[in-house]
C-alpha cells in the first residue's frame, strides 16, 4: 500500500510538472490572481506579451495593465468572478511596460480549491493587436471601395443621363433635316440631274441611318433605368418564338434551329426576351452565307454553374477579339458586309449584368461561334 501511494504521488508530481511546463512554454499570457486582483503567477508568455517579468509583476496589482480609460473594467471582472462566473473572449485593450497600447482577448476563470470554494482567478490574454489592425485596414478598404462604387454609380448616372439628353435632343434637328431632304426629293427631283440627286438620296440615307443609332443609342441608356422583375422563364419556349418570326422573315432561307427541351431561367421576362433575341438574330445574321443555316439554344454547365448558350455554323471570329464583341458600336473585320449598328451584343451583355451574370463568347473564322451567358440566382 506504501508503495502505491508513492507511485501515485509520483504521478500526481509528474502530471503537475508536465502541466507547469505547459503553462510556462505557452504564447499566449497565462496569470493567476487572488480575488483581489493581485498577481500571484505569471508565466513567459505574459513576459513576452506585456514586457514585464515574473518578478516585476507579480505581487502587483492586475490594474497595472490597464489603461486609464479602461480601469473600470477589472472591478467589473473581479466581481463576475468572485459570483463564480467566466468571462470568455473579452476583447479590450492592455499596456506594455514599454507604454505601447495592444488588443488583447481574455478568458477568465475562478480558481476553485479542493472543496469548490473559489480562491482565485486565472486569466488566458492572446495578444490579437494584429488581426484587430488587419481588420481595421480591411474595414477602412471596404469603406474606400464603397465610396468609390457610388462615386462610380453616380458618374455612370450622370453620362448615361447625358447619352439619354443629349441622344434625345439629336432627334430634332435630324427629323428636320430628314424631312426637308424628302421635300426636296419629291418636289425638285424631278429638276435635278443624276448627280445631285445621287446627293440628296445619300443625304436622306444617313439621316435614317443615323435615326436607326439614335434610336439603339436611346434603346441601350433605358437599360440602366428599366426595374427588374425577376420571375422563372420558360427560355425554350421564348427560344422558339423568336426561331419562328426569324423564318417567317426570310421563308427563303434553309435553316434548322435545335433548341433544346426544358430550358428555364430566373429573370426579368422583357430584358431576356432582349437577349434571347439578339443572340439568335446575331446567329441568324451571321449564318446568312451558309447553305444551311444551323442555330442551337441550350444549357450547359460552365463557370461553375448553370450557362446558357447559342451555337451557329456562321462566319465565326477570331477569339482574340472576343471581348470587343461587346462594345457598343464595335464592330468586328469581316463582320462590313452585314448590316447592324454593333449594339446589339452590348445591349446582352448589359442585360446579363444587371442580372449578376456572365456573358462571353467563342469562336473560330470559318467555324461558327457559341455565345454563352449566366444568370444569378
Amino acid at each position: 500500500m506504501k508503495n502505491k501511494g508513492l507511485i501515485k504521488c509520483k504521478n500526481i508530481e509528474e502530471n503537475l510538472t508536465r502541466l507547469a511546463s505547459i503553462v510556462e512554454s505557452s504564447g499566449d499570457a497565462i496569470i493567476s490572481k487572488t480575488l483581489d486582483g493581485v498577481i500571484t503567477s505569471w508565466n513567459l508568455g505574459a513576459e513576452n506579451i506585456y514586457g514585464y517579468s515574473a518578478g516585476e509583476a507579480i505581487g502587483r496589482h492586475i490594474t497595472m495593465l490597464a489603461p486609464p480609460d479602461r480601469q473600470d473594467e477589472v472591478p467589473g471582472i473581479l466581481k463576475k468572478l468572485n459570483q463564480g462566473d467566466r468571462v470568455e473572449h473579452f476583447e479590450t485593450v492592455r499596456i506594455r511596460k514599454d507604454g505601447r497600447h495592444i488588443q488583447v482577448s481574455l478568458t477568465i476563470s475562478p480558481i476553485l480549491d479542493a472543496s469548490r470554494k473559489i480562491v482565485g482567478a486565472s486569466t488566458i490574454a492572446r495578444d490579437i493587436t494584429e488581426r484587430k489592425e488587419a481588420e481595421a485596414e480591411i474595414e477602412r478598404m471596404n469603406q474606400k471601395l464603397a465610396a468609390w462604387a457610388a462615386e462610380l454609380e453616380s458618374a455612370n448616372q450622370e453620362l448615361e443621363a447625358f447619352n439619354y439628353t443629349v441622344s434625345h435632343d439629336l432627334y430634332t434637328p435630324l427629323t428636320a433635316i430628314n424631312g426637308y431632304i424628302q421635300v426636296i426629293r419629291d418636289a425638285c427631283g424631278n429638276r435635278l440631274d443624276q448627280q445631285c440627286r445621287g446627293y440628296v438620296e445619300e443625304i436622306y440615307n444617313g439621316t435614317l441611318r443615323m435615326t436607326t443609332l439614335i434610336d439603339s443609342l436611346l434603346k441601350f441608356s433605358r437599360l440602366t433605368r428599366v426595374e427588374l422583375h425577376k420571375e422563372m422563364i420558360d427560355l425554350t419556349a421564348m427560344a422558339n418564338r423568336v426561331a419562328d418570326e426569324l423564318k417567317i422573315s426570310a421563308p427563303e432561307r434553309k435553316a434548322a434551329f435545335r433548341i433544346a427541351e426544358g430550358i428555364t431561367g430566373k429573370g426579368d421576362p422583357a430584358l431576356l426576351l432582349v437577349v434571347v433575341q439578339n443572340l439568335l438574330n446575331n446567329a441568324w445574321k451571321y449564318t446568312a452565307r451558309r447553305d444551311e443555316s444551323i442555330i442551337e439554344f441550350g444549357m450547359t454547365t460552365a463557370e461553375g454553374g448553370a450557362a446558357y448558350f447559342t451555337r451557329d455554323n456562321g462566319i465565326g471570329f477570331n477569339s482574340e477579339h472576343a471581348e470587343k464583341l461587346f462594345l457598343p458600336f464595335k464592330r468586328l473585320p469581316g463582320s462590313e458586309e452585314f448590316s447592324g449598328e454593333g449594339i446589339g451584343l452590348a445591349t446582352v451583355e448589359r442585360i446579363i449584368k444587371r442580372h449578376g451574370g456572365k456573358v462571353w463568347a467563342v469562336g473560330e473564322p470559318g467555324k461558327g461561334a457559341i455565345f454563352y451567358f449566366t444568370l444569378s440566382e
